[in-house]
């Protein structure tokens, strides 16, 4: 028979594990949980979550592999990358998509800082990223950082994806914002419309974070060409940062951007959709008395994503919408907020839109940052992200979670 003093050791490490667990959760919730690109163990730092399930159900995976140690214009970077072909058990080995040459005033030093969109009817994938030898804040409109754009196409015969050379587009981009210095696609996703097709392709928006504040373009041609969403001089937020797109149930374009302590929201109303004419409403900064997306958390970049569910407590089919923000000072715990859109009143308004969230799920209880967010095929969320700060990089980690598991199993799938 056991002894009391091992019966209460037994007891002692029972509830200390409880605690640790409390502290420390396993994320036992997560259906797939992988490091992509392990930080500590490269020596060279990894940064920049991107992510798109293609048509044919590969997922791809980007990343910055910062050779430089530092940001785009720095010096040589590379976009890396990985492939599931079985929805996210097993990845391919990495792959360069993009490599910087590292030569000094070269406009091929460097790419980063990815974003990417795969056309849901085609195996085509998009990516716009940053490149050259220009940092960012010190860009002018006589020496720009720069655009390049990169496309991707699966290969049937040979089972592969073949990738572009990267194509340089900055004086095409620039020319569409003649007062802006500075200029770069926000990392992360690519929004394609739900509703606006235009021959081949359902249309692209795409945000652009600007030294004069925020811009939306889009592109109808899957971006062989790009116009500005709204006014080319005057930005939708003033203030904006790294922001985000997604498409509102009735075809309206919502505008999320980092900022300290939450996110700025913005809404494009469209007076004719299928020419893309309309006009901004009024920017919306995050306030702690509305019930929003207020927190003590650090700017960074996070995902705006509009999924269809259903309500669990009367099956109601709803609009559920997803913020993936920092929860903590510092870049800490990324965590997801969620709204339910009940009605037209709820997302007829930046300023309705911000207000009266849900609740939300911490996914990471340690140091991250940027993080990104996709809706599977078999309908979880894929969600990809920075995690463990270390050497000036974070492990890129690679997470799904059903609707169930992060509303707390208020709302299912539709």
């Amino acid at each position: 028979m056991p002894s009391n003093s091992f019966l209460k050791s037994v007891k002692y490490c029972a509830w200390l594990f409880i605690f640790l667990a409390c502290l420390f959760p396993l994320n036992a919730h997560a259906a797939q949980d992988s490091i992509l690109f392990d930080n500590a163990k490269s020596g060279i730092p990894f940064r920049i979550p991107a992510i798109a399930q293609a048509n044919n159900g590969d997922i791809i995976a980007l990343s910055d592999y910062r050779k430089c140690k530092a940001d785009i214009g720095y010096g040589e970077v590379d976009i890396i990358g990985r492939i599931s072909q079985d929805n996210g058990k097993t990845w391919s080995e990495h792959f360069v998509i993009a490599a910087g040459n590292g030569k000094k005033n070269d406009n091929a030093c460097g790419y980063g800082d990815a974003c990417i969109v795969a056309d849901r009817l085609t195996d085509e994938v998009l990516v716009m990223a940053v490149t050259g030898n220009v940092v960012y804040f010190s860009s002018t409109q006589n020496n720009p950082n720069r655009v390049a754009l990169i496309r991707g196409k699966f290969d049937k015969k040979t089972s592969s994806w073949q990738w572009s050379e990267p194509r340089d587009v900055t004086e095409e981009i620039y020319s569409q914002l003649p007062e802006v210095k500075g200029l770069f696609f926000t990392s992360g996703r690519i929004l394609q419309s739900r509703i606006v097709k235009k021959d081949k392709f359902f249309r692209l928006y795409a945000g652009l974070c600007t030294l004069s504040g925020n811009f939306v373009m889009y592109s109808d041609d899957f971006g062989g060409h790009w116009n500005v969403l709204g006014s080319n001089r005057q930005s939708c937020i003033a203030d904006g940062d790294e922001c985000k797109c997604e498409e509102l149930p009735d075809g309206s374009v919502l505008l999320s951007s980092r900022t300290d302590f939450g996110r700025i929201f913005n809404v494009f109303k469209f007076t004719d959709i299928d020419n893309a004419i309309g006009s901004w409403q009024k920017e919306v900064k995050p306030s702690k008395d509305n019930n929003g997306i207020y927190n003590s958390g650090t700017a960074c970049n996070g995902e705006i994503l509009l999924i269809p569910a259903v309500r669990k407590s009367d099956n109601c089919p709803v609009h559920l919408l997803l913020q993936s923000i920092v929860a903590r000072s510092g870049r800490n715990d990324v965590t997801i907020y969620y709204k339910e859109l009940k009605s037209l009143d709820d997302y007829s308004s930046a300023e309705n839109i911000a207000k009266d969230w849900d609740g939300k799920f911490q996914i990471s209880h340690t140091s991250s940052a940027y993080s990104t967010m996709i809706q599977l095929q078999d309908e979880t969320i894929a969600v990809y992200f920075e995690e463990n700060a270390f050497n000036g990089g974070y492990d890129m980690r690679y997470c799904t979670f059903t609707i169930e598991t992060i509303t707390q199993n208020k709302f299912s799938a539709l």
